[in-house]
């Protein structure tokens, strides 16, 4: 049940944030202590009220919440979420429901997220909406009426047939649109401030955007974006987020380099631009532009992907401004050392093909806050060049970076959150990752770490997520974790683990969540140790090493009533 829109396409205006159980986690930093129910900071932001933990938390409600309804809604739920509606800010997910009749009991709700119901008449009750999203249903004439009565600031269509020609003449006001075509109609909507066009045939209707002179956030997905298309979003003045999704980007002629076929956009005063281009077209003939700086000084955020010659727009960019920088991609590059342009830089994310060299030109950047070298070829040579940041958080993981690295890594005690995950990390690292006494969180999942390094891992005791998933901890190893008392989130699936240390397991009280996939060795008897966690929300777990194994999770099940098992 998807709700609104992903962080970077909320409108710019404060509304109540209210977004039901099932958003998928890369629209926003959600934590999920139990199945049905979504919090943030500790607070409570979307239950789905079909799961037990949805309906119990229900009464402990204080602040703007998203609630995604059973499809038989009982008089007692309804009296119960018109209580909660009354005081705080509710927005509804209905999904698949026969009778809508139970919404004249609702009239407080401020927000809406409809899928495949039948009737929308009772829609009509709801004065106070401020957010609707329709999808597979039916729109009439009476329900577009009420809608434009109401104080909407966010509509959003999908899979939607609007044989309506007056529509959106119905809805003047309505200031973000997504997923909606074609663009004729678009047009009618002045007040416009957000839109997301995703699977866009053809660019040329692009120009039909020209007039939408409060638009502020465009996103596209389309199949080829040309120098052309830029150039007429570059007539957009108010635009402050940019989001370009293409299979191809065709320039003006052969021989135009990137910096040319970005500088239509750059009269903008864009604050956020992604262009993701799977390949670059280059035309067979023609002379090319010729452009020797871009300046985007209200930039602040940046993403690209990489094809031959994007870097040229860096090298040339000119972005005091620029906080975060992603480049993706496996396209060779010019070295690094347009970094030093970008000083103000906090995140850093780099996806190229990389020379351990290259990482000289980081250490230039005394701001940088987060970096991410995921999947890059930057072995324990590179991290030498880390030592003098301030990092808080740093991703390795399917890198070439080993034990030495690591040991360069021990000199930066600022470290929250460290990912090492599939990287040739083994039990000789454990001494240095002991001197990152402020880690949080520590992936080591798909190493040849084991009970050696444990030893030491234990001794962070701010450590609260730590991912030993296929690694080569076993039951010997496991007393050493209860030191670490802020544990709440432990991935061992697929280890080396018997109901021995199952045993272990269930001293580590303050556990949340727990993953144990694939434990091969463990059966039914193990289970029951875990009965001691009476912290325990999320348990993962599965074997095929004995056949009793759900009857003891039904057991568990019985002794912690508060607890979600997935299987």
């Amino acid at each position: 049940m998807y709700w609104s829109f992903p962080l970077s396409c909320r409108p710019l205006r404060p509304y109540p944030e209210v977004r039901p159980a099932d958003q998928d986690a890369a629209y926003g930093q959600f934590e999920v202590p139990e199945r049905g129910v979504r919090t943030r900071a500790g607070t409570i932001v979307q239950l789905d009220l079909d799961m037990p933990a949805g309906r119990r938390m229900l009464s402990t409600i204080t602040g703007p919440v998203g609630l995604a309804l059973p499809r038989k809604v009982d008089r007692a739920l309804v009296t119960e979420v018109a209580a909660l509606a009354a005081r705080v800010p509710v927005g509804l997910t209905l999904d698949t429901m026969d009778d809508l009749g139970f919404l004249d009991q609702l009239g407080d709700v401020v927000a809406l997220d409809v899928k495949r119901c039948k009737d929308l008449g009772p829609i009509t009750q709801l004065n106070r909406l401020v957010s609707i999203h329709l999808e597979d249903v039916a729109i009439t004439p009476s329900l577009l009426t009420h809608l434009s009565r109401c104080p909407l600031y966010q509509l959003s269509f999908e899979s939607i047939v609007l044989g309506l020609p007056d529509t959106f003449a119905r809805l003047p006001g309505v200031r973000s649109l997504p997923r909606l075509g074609p663009l004729e109609t678009i047009a009618r909507l002045p007040g416009l401030r957000s839109l997301r066009l995703h699977r866009l045939e053809a660019s040329s209707e692009l120009r039909h955007l020209i007039g939408l002179d409060r638009l502020e956030h465009l996103e596209l997905q389309i199949a080829t974006c040309t120098h052309a298309d830029l150039a007429q979003l570059g007539q957009l003045a108010s635009l402050r987020r940019l989001h370009v999704i293409a299979h191809a980007f065709r320039p003006l002629a052969a021989g135009e380099t990137s910096i040319a076929a970005i500088a239509p956009i750059a009269s903008t005063r864009l604050e956020q631009l992604e262009l993701r281009y799977d390949a670059y077209d280059v035309p067979a003939s023609g002379e090319g532009a010729s452009v020797n700086s871009i300046a985007m000084p209200a930039l602040h955020t940046l993403s690209m992907r990489a094809w031959p010659g994007q870097l040229t727009l860096l090298e040339h960019l000119v972005a005091p401004a620029l906080t975060k920088l992603g480049v993706a991609g496996g396209a060779e590059h010019p070295p690094l050392g347009w970094l030093v342009r970008f000083g103000a830089l906090e995140k850093l994310a780099l996806g190229n093909k990389l020379d351990d060299d290259e990482l000289v030109h980081v250490r230039e950047l005394g701001a940088l806050r987060e970096l991410f070298l995921w999947r890059t070829d930057v072995g324990d040579a590179a991290l030498a060049h880390l030592t003098a940041l301030a990092l808080t958080d740093l991703h390795l993981s399917f890198t070439q970076v080993g034990d030495a690295g690591v040991a360069h890594l021990a000199a930066i005690t600022t470290l929250r959150k460290l990912s090492l995950a599939c990287t040739r990390v083994t039990d000789a690292a454990g001494p240095h990752l002991a001197a990152l006494h402020a880690l949080e969180e520590l992936e080591l999942g798909m190493t040849s770490v084991g009970d050696d390094a444990l030893a030491h891992i234990a001794t962070l005791s701010r450590l609260r997520v730590l991912d030993l998933m296929r690694t080569g901890v076993t039951d010997a190893g496991l007393p050493q974790l209860t030191a670490l008392t802020q544990l709440d989130d432990l991935d061992l699936s697929n280890a080396s683990l018997t109901d021995v240390g199952m045993a272990h397991l269930g001293k580590l009280i303050s556990l949340r969540r727990l993953s144990l996939r694939d434990m091969y060795d463990v059966t039914g008897a193990g289970v029951p140790h875990l009965a001691n966690l009476v912290h325990l929300r999320f348990l993962n777990i599965s074997s095929s090493a004995d056949h009793d194994l759900e009857e003891a999770e039904d057991q568990l099940q019985v002794l912690l009533p508060e607890l979600s098992i997935d299987a």
